[in-house]
């Protein structure tokens, strides 16, 4: 069987894919549509390898260099001793009865996976992903993949469909918690996933003005563990009055109160239009611009 988790938005994990390597804040090749987003000239110390500040404090790479499950720091020159295929977990998809999918997700069973890594991680290759997506087509859980690289994943088509769309069931979701990677919510709202969800955690700073057109959940929180960096409620507000248009919000650690607080957990809806495809035209022409 998967392994139960503690995370209050998912009731399973399984990685597939265990370690991973910090990335660029901004890569090199994002920067134009990056300063479009932030209105203006990004420091360039941003698109240096490991600066991503959602990655600062890694709770997945100090919990596997602890116990030996990866042999390095999670910095790109130690990828490839890091990050880890396991296949052989792809089948634990299968050994938990799925349940009816009238259901809210609040009542269906909800895979996270990766909690460990990312899957979108370029040393994983296409048709490992394609295995692991066909796998969570057979049982229709509910899942949540979750990735620092949505520019590679705004270009995967889900595999054996004609028009490259995600099942309803197969959420897609980026890190962004700093007004830096905002960018990456532009791959995110283009991508072929049909339910799309950012998650703001840790929160280290205000993120307005924010656009969350296409984003059907929004999940905010800080960091934990010694030395956290402190989540202002002011920011949490600001996002949760953004979404009172529709988009739900969850509201996830907050280390100050010790434990989970906030919104009840809210059944998200894909109620939104998906711009038209190709998804990966449209993010490279505001690029150009």
């Amino acid at each position: 069987m998967p392994n139960k988790t503690i995370i209050s938005w998912a009731t399973f994990t399984v990685n597939v894919v265990h370690g991973c390597s910090k990335p660029a804040a901004v890569p090199l090749e994002h920067l134009g549509l990056a300063e479009i987003i932030a209105g203006g000239e990004i420091d360039p110390k941003w698109t240096k390898p490991n600066t991503s500040p959602e990655c600062a404090r890694c709770y997945a790479e100090t919990l596997s260099n602890k116990r030996g499950w990866t042999p390095q720091p999670w910095l790109e020159q130690h990828e490839a001793e890091n990050v880890q295929l396991h296949p052989e977990r792809i089948r634990e998809f299968a050994k938990v009865p799925v349940k009816p999918a009238h259901l809210p997700p609040s009542q269906r069973e909800r895979f996270f996976v990766c909690s460990m890594g990312d899957i979108f991680h370029r040393l994983v290759p296409d048709d490992f992903l394609e295995e692991v997506l066909l796998a969570m087509a057979a049982s229709p859980h509910i899942y949540q993949v979750l990735t620092k690289r949505p520019d590679r994943a705004a270009d995967f088509w889900f595999p054996g469909t004609r028009d490259g769309r995600w099942p309803e069931n197969v959420w897609l979701g980026t890190s962004c918690g700093h007004p830096v990677t905002k960018w990456r919510i532009e791959f995110l709202r283009n991508s072929y996933a049909q339910t799309r969800f950012v998650s703001m955690e840790p929160m280290l700073a205000s993120m307005l003005p924010l656009n969350l057109d296409g984003i059907h959940q929004v999940i905010v929180g800080g960091e934990s563990g010694s030395g956290f960096r402190a989540l202002q409620m002011p920011w949490v507000r600001e996002v949760r009055d953004l979404c009172a248009c529709g988009t739900p919000v969850r509201h996830g650690t907050h280390q100050q109160r010790i434990n989970t607080v906030g919104l009840v957990y809210t059944q998200c809806v894909p109620c939104m239009t998906r711009p038209p495809l190709p998804a990966s035209d449209e993010v490279r022409a505001l690029e150009r611009a």
